[in-house]
């Protein structure tokens, strides 16, 4: 008997009790999959199989989306540090430094764009602004 990837994720899930996004992002995951064929085997899964799978989504998600480039991200991280402080604010660290660390964290820990997209063949990461002490 074939196990399918279905039957493999809900094992998972109900063993390692993960995140609701987490589980959500499997169900997710899993949708597609069924969508694009559901039925190859794990045992006969393979990295061609798993490319055609990645290239099928990618296909479909890229349709009437703008990403941000490289230098428009960076644009954005050394804009930060410009940002005037909005009415209301009252903590002690500048909203900027709030919004650098977001956008640091969402591209580095993010989906790996340049890899996913084949736009590169490695991770990119943000330039960081030179301090002087």
């Amino acid at each position: 008997m074939s196990t399918t990837l279905k039957t493999v994720a809900a094992k998972y899930l109900r063993a390692g009790r993960p995140a609701p996004g987490t589980r959500d992002a499997y169900h997710t995951t899993l949708r597609k999959w069924k969508q694009w064929s559901g039925g190859v085997p794990i045992e006969n899964l393979g990295r061609k199989e798993i490319r055609e799978f990645l290239d099928w989504v990618y296909e479909r998600a890229v349709a009437g989306r703008h990403y941000l480039t490289k230098a428009e991200i960076n644009a954005l991280y050394f804009a930060t540090h410009k940002m005037k402080r909005p009415r209301g604010w009252n903590l002690p660290i500048p909203v900027g430094r709030y919004w650098r660390c977001a956008l640091v964290m969402f591209f580095n820990y993010g989906v790996d764009t340049g890899t996913v997209w084949k736009s590169a063949s490695f991770h990119e990461p943000i330039l960081w602004r030179s301090r002087r002490l």
